[in-house]
């Protein structure tokens, strides 16, 4: 089965069971806020959802499989908010170190505004990339072409050379935020030691350097 025919929860049937899964979701969303995913029981979601463990099983076959889930209702936020911004002709920008700081900006508020549900879902999708929802894929592309078209209509290399740095660098630059933002005590970014505002900086001075190279 590929990535984008996967179920990825049993469908409810039923006004009652949608909102049994709401429940569900919601109470999940609250317990990822305040603990670490492998803190969390089934036990402790259904507690929170006020509903019980067979209702859980029957639309989820483990805690894991509920994640791309919630995931996938966060993404259909996000996706609006590329599609407008690819609507209005890319990145707010007059030149490229103006694209790239706002593709930096807008990379680490999006991971900030729900850092619980991506540090989980970053250590899951390294276990189980084949369970990852079909929107998470499209959602990425989209962020790749956007990106891709804002930083090459400031560059000066040939077009393949232009489009082949551009999504190397929205590819970094998107992994670097998540490991400084998701992992920031672990002990790679904590030798790093630097503030926010001082490894965005530099993330857009190495990605203007490289973008701008002959």
């Amino acid at each position: 089965m590929s990535v984008s025919d996967r179920p990825i929860a049993r469908p409810p049937r039923q006004k009652r069971a949608q909102q049994t899964l709401d429940r569900i979701v919601t109470a999940t969303d609250r317990l990822l806020r305040k603990r670490a995913f492998e803190d969390i029981t089934i036990t402790d979601i259904v507690a929170a959802a006020e509903t019980s463990t067979g209702s859980f099983y029957a639309r989820f076959d483990s805690k894991e499989s509920l994640l791309p889930y919630v995931y996938e209702l966060y993404n259909a936020e996000l996706n609006e908010e590329w599609d407008a911004i690819a609507k209005k002709g890319g990145l707010p920008s007059r030149d490229l170190t103006g694209a790239v700081r706002a593709f930096v900006e807008l990379s680490g508020s999006a991971v900030r505004r729900i850092r619980w549900l991506l540090k989980a879902m970053a250590i899951y999708a390294r276990q189980h990339p084949e369970r990852m929802p079909a929107s998470a894929i499209e959602r990425n592309e989209l962020i790749f072409s956007v990106a891709t078209a804002s930083f090459t209509q400031h560059m000066h290399v040939p077009r393949a050379e232009a489009v082949r740095r551009a999504r190397t660098i929205t590819y970094a630059i998107i992994t670097l935020t998540r490991e400084h933002e998701l992992f920031g005590k672990a002990p790679l970014a904590a030798t790093l030691n630097v503030d926010r505002e001082t490894f965005e900086r530099e993330l857009v001075r190495m990605a203007v350097a490289y973008l701008s190279s002959k």
